[in-house]
């Protein structure tokens, strides 16, 4: 299991701050912002939700909805990327290509098992089947065959480590979609994936343009010579 910050949006100490411009404010609709600061602190950025807030004011980085944008987190932390933004069959929205819930579910196991907690997206005000709030998987439980029957996460309403089911019901039916951010992972549901984790991230490096010569050839030693290292192959 990664050992991920766990923070409440309704902390006193950054509950009232404005999503500005809006008067929204975090207590009522920073969830996003916070599971964002839980999935910084296992890239090494420690930022509570108060202060990931300040940042992405600080650079324009919410939108006139008060929305944290892709393009303002990476403006505001560097060497973190924004890497998809999934809808799963569940989605009710009729504007956006659906994943099936198989493969977003063996997704999420994957990023998790790469040290890159994702956002999971579920309906938490009045269970109306709309997704409104965001949550932080950090570890899974497998059934049969390795398929993937629950996820425990960091819920920032109320600042509660749960399983997904015992808040949302089945992830199969509950699971709105996901988001994925790519950073350089400090921990990982298990050690025997944390160096392809390692390698994950500086492929997405090289992939911008950033010492790719050399994040190129590092990731490919990890990936093509996994015996070397006692990893599972990937």
């Amino acid at each position: 299991m990664m050992n991920i910050s766990l923070y409440n949006q309704g902390n006193p100490i950054w509950r009232d701050k404005l999503l500005s411009p809006t008067s929204l404010t975090m207590g009522g609709y920073g969830c996003y912002i916070s599971s964002v600061a839980m999935i910084l602190s296992n890239f090494v950025i420690f930022d509570d939700p108060g202060r990931v807030r300040d940042k992405l004011v600080a650079v324009k980085g919410l939108n006139s909805e008060g929305m944290l944008t892709y393009d303002g987190l990476e403006r505001a932390f560097s060497g973190v990327y924004f890497n998809e933004r999934v809808y799963t069959e569940n989605d009710p929205s009729g504007n956006f290509l659906k994943m099936d819930m198989t493969t977003a579910v063996d997704n999420i196991k994957r990023l998790i098992d790469y040290g890159m907690p994702p956002i999971l997206c579920v309906d938490n005000v009045g269970y109306d089947g709309i997704p409104d709030h965001a949550v932080v998987g950090k570890d899974y439980q497998d059934g049969r065959n390795g398929l993937v029957t629950d996820f425990l996460i960091n819920n920032p309403d109320g600042g509660r480590e749960q399983w997904f089911s015992e808040r949302y019901g089945d992830p199969m039916k509950k699971l709105y979609g996901y988001v994925s951010i790519i950073g350089s992972p400090v921990s990982f549901k298990d050690d025997k994936n944390s160096r392809l984790g390692q390698a994950v991230y500086k492929l997405v490096q090289a992939n911008r343009g950033v010492n790719t010569k050399l994040n190129i050839k590092e990731a490919l030693s990890v990936i093509l010579k996994p015996q070397i290292s006692g990893l599972d192959k990937p």
